[in-house]
């Protein structure tokens, strides 16, 4: 985890976001086993979304970007699970 950080924070740091800067991201994203289809759609929802707001530093990318990981990740968090004790039922009910 700590060997992606480092080096989004490096490709971060560069000034120039260009084609050859999006390659970069793509391959550290695999390289940290994002996973191919993970990757490919964060770099697809990062262009749009970077051609629509006009983000055209990689400060502007990496807000955009933490943004869709979130997003992301957020599907794939399981509701939490609630036991509610009922006396009356003499008994434990799940409720999601």
């Amino acid at each position: 985890m700590f060997g992606l950080r480092k080096t989004l924070s490096n490709l971060f740091n560069l000034q120039k976001v260009d084609e050859q800067w999006y390659e970069s991201l793509e391959e550290i994203l695999l390289l940290g086993d994002v996973g191919m289809s993970a990757t490919q759609t964060l770099i697809s929802q990062l262009r749009h979304e970077a051609k629509n707001q006009k983000a055209e530093s990689a400060d502007d990318l990496k807000i955009i970007l933490a943004t869709l990981v979130e997003n992301l990740l957020s599907k794939l968090e399981r509701p939490q699970i609630r036991w509610i004790y009922y006396p009356a039922l003499q008994g434990n009910r799940l409720y999601g």
